[in-house]
């Protein structure tokens, strides 16, 4: 079943064939995470919460990942001659590599929160986080109503990680201010971090179905 057209396209657009819609799209997200890692690195600074750093931390990973989606984007429309697919394919193997430091990251990162838990001022972190999060749905409205793809598939799955990340670090945040228990910051990252681990398998089995297939790749 072919996808329609106009889907994936901004109002406007005629040349669905040979436009940059989908790199506008890579574009838009990238400056936004370039607009959440201010204001997560502004509420750090305030609050002196490790887990906001942390938050931050994969917010820069994941202006790399879409930096990365950017740069597959650009290439397949200079050079619309060479194999796509492979190299979609080849973008998408370096996204699932920085989901998996991500997941190292959050890990090892809780686990230090666990055993010495950091005194935080939870407002700072209750105002940046629930900021990033907003901005991180607006992220993944952008990529919804786009193109779907092996290199969409990816970076959807880090804003996906990096919304959970922030509303993680909002529940902890609460927690902290309404019982003042900061052991609650280390089991939050760990848990993101089994969720992202479940998401690399999840997408590596996507990715590997649709090579079966060489559809939408």
């Amino acid at each position: 079943m072919h996808t329609p057209a106009h889907i994936g396209h901004f109002s406007g657009c005629e040349n669905h064939a040979g436009c940059w819609c989908e790199t506008r799209r890579y574009l838009l997200v990238f400056l936004i995470s370039v607009g959440i890692l201010g204001v997560e690195t502004g509420g750090w600074w305030l609050s002196d919460s490790l887990a906001l750093l942390g938050d931050a931390g994969h917010v820069a990973v994941d202006m790399c990942a879409m930096g990365v989606a950017l740069v597959v984007s650009i290439f397949v429309r200079v050079h619309p001659d060479r194999n796509v697919a492979k190299v979609r394919m080849g973008g998408f193997a370096l996204q699932i590599i920085l989901l998996s430091l991500v997941a190292g990251f959050l890990f090892v990162h809780g686990y230090e929160r666990v055993v010495a838990p950091v005194s935080i001022v939870p407002i700072p972190l209750l105002v940046s986080a629930v900021v990033g999060g907003c901005l991180n749905i607006l992220q993944v409205w952008i990529l919804e109503t786009g193109e779907k793809n092996i290199t969409s598939h990816g970076a959807r799955a880090h804003l996906f990680a990096d919304l959970l990340t922030s509303v993680g670090v909002v529940a902890s945040g609460v927690v902290i201010m309404l019982t003042g228990w900061h052991h609650i910051d280390g089991i939050v990252s760990i848990g993101i971090a089994c969720f992202i681990v479940w998401q690399v398998y999840a997408l590596t089995r996507h990715a590997k179905n649709h090579s079966h297939h060489h559809d939408h790749i």
